[in-house]
């Protein structure tokens, strides 16, 4: 607007033509449009940019996939860009598809991990459960004995028991 008046006061204090005064008009307008034009493009840009974080960031702006895949998807992101200027979004989609089943993928790796712990942390309790009761005590030997080594806690305690039962 600012560049409209100068203009105008331009043309009224020089006295120019009115082809001069329409010139200065139509391009004051196209850069406007140029202007106007980038700032839509820069804020959809900004908008999908934000898209795409807020899929593989957390709140306070961790990763939610490796550094491997945040890696491929920036690569893919700026081919995906360069594809959109020539007006063609595909890539651009594309692109958050990917990231989002990246973190669907990050999301079972890390479910698969918590839970074979579990299992693991589960048959450590079971075991510690077990001998606690005297069964599958590990620490005390076999509970047989078929060699020349020395009994101890429930083997000993069998054999009392097995010897006694015999003698019965």
């Amino acid at each position: 607007m600012r560049k409209v008046l100068t203009a105008t006061m331009d043309q009224y204090v020089t006295g120019g033509s009115g082809e001069d005064f329409q010139a200065q008009i139509s391009q004051i307008n196209q850069e406007t449009a140029r202007s106007q034009a980038d700032r839509a493009w820069n804020a959809r840009y900004e908008r999908e940019q934000a898209r795409l974080l807020s899929t593989v960031q957390d709140e306070e702006g961790n990763l939610l996939i490796s550094e491997e895949d945040a890696t491929k998807i920036q690569a893919q992101w700026q081919t995906a860009w360069q594809q959109a200027q020539q007006g063609n979004y595909d890539g651009v989609y594309d692109a958050q598809i990917e990231a989002q089943r990246m973190v669907n993928q990050q999301e079972r790796n890390s479910a698969e991990v918590e839970k074979k712990a579990l299992r693991e942390e589960a048959k450590l309790a079971a075991k510690k459960a077990l001998e606690q009761h005297g069964i599958n005590d590990l620490d005390t030997g076999s509970a047989i004995a078929g060699g020349s080594e020395e009994l101890h806690g429930a083997a000993l305690i069998e054999r009392g028991l097995r010897i006694r039962q015999n003698r019965l």
